[in-house]
């Protein structure tokens, strides 16, 4: 994933959260991040969701991964944050595809989206 996609510190704390929506393994949040152009993404993995950083890392690329497909769906100025919940250890790669996506379908519906 290209870094401009990124989302800086200065990026989350202007960030405006709109909507918030929660599944099995992953919390998903959409809102607008003022003087950004393009849309962005981040993810947060806690040490209380994976204790070690090898799990961590691993959560993070599955999201990344994911997040690929998903990303130029977002309309621009946009941005996503995906936040790890307890348990998210033992979620497949396929787990983690279907909640986040069920989540992305929730949030924006087809006609919310590029």
């Amino acid at each position: 994933m290209s870094a401009s996609y990124r989302l800086s510190r200065q990026d989350f704390s202007r960030l405006k959260v709109a909507r918030r929506q929660s599944g099995t393994f992953f919390t998903l949040s959409i809102g607008v991040v003022h003087g950004r152009s393009i849309h962005g993404f981040a993810s947060v993995v806690s040490k209380k969701a994976a204790r070690r950083a090898v799990d961590r890392n691993r959560i993070k690329r599955r999201i990344r991964d994911v997040m690929r497909t998903l990303l130029p769906a977002l309309p621009n100025g946009m941005a996503m944050v995906v936040y790890a919940k307890n348990g998210v250890i033992k979620a497949s790669m396929e787990d983690t595809r279907n909640d986040i996506e069920k989540l992305f379908t929730r949030l924006l519906p087809p006609g919310g989206r590029k």
